[in-house]
């Protein structure tokens, strides 16, 4: 499920003032995931985040992989998360051009 928030994205999408100030922000985050899958009994969960963070060299993108259970199952995690994920976009897309060819909007 996808929770879109373009104010919120926007409030996101501002780079951490450097490396070590994003690293120690995912480090917090990890931290509060580990103590909310307890709390929530989730056995197995898997997090990719994607953030930003300024360098001399200016803005650079980071992504972080943060898994938490049975290592053996982080790739079936994410590959049911992929699949899931195409087949809402395609879904999406069918969508959109049944609307083009006929007019309507669903």
């Amino acid at each position: 499920m996808n929770y879109s928030d373009p104010k919120t994205y926007r409030e996101m999408s501002i780079p951490f003032a450097s490396n070590e100030e994003a690293s120690k922000a995912n480090e917090a985050f990890k931290d509060e995931l580990a103590t909310l899958r307890k709390k929530y009994r989730m056995r197995d969960l898997v997090v990719v985040a994607q953030f930003s963070y300024e360098s001399s060299e200016g803005e650079c993108d980071a992504v972080s992989l943060n898994s938490f259970g049975h290592a053996g199952n982080v790739e079936s995690l994410l590959a049911y998360a992929l699949g899931v994920t195409q087949t809402e976009r395609q879904q999406h897309n069918d969508r959109l051009l049944r609307a083009i060819k006929t007019g309507k909007r669903e």
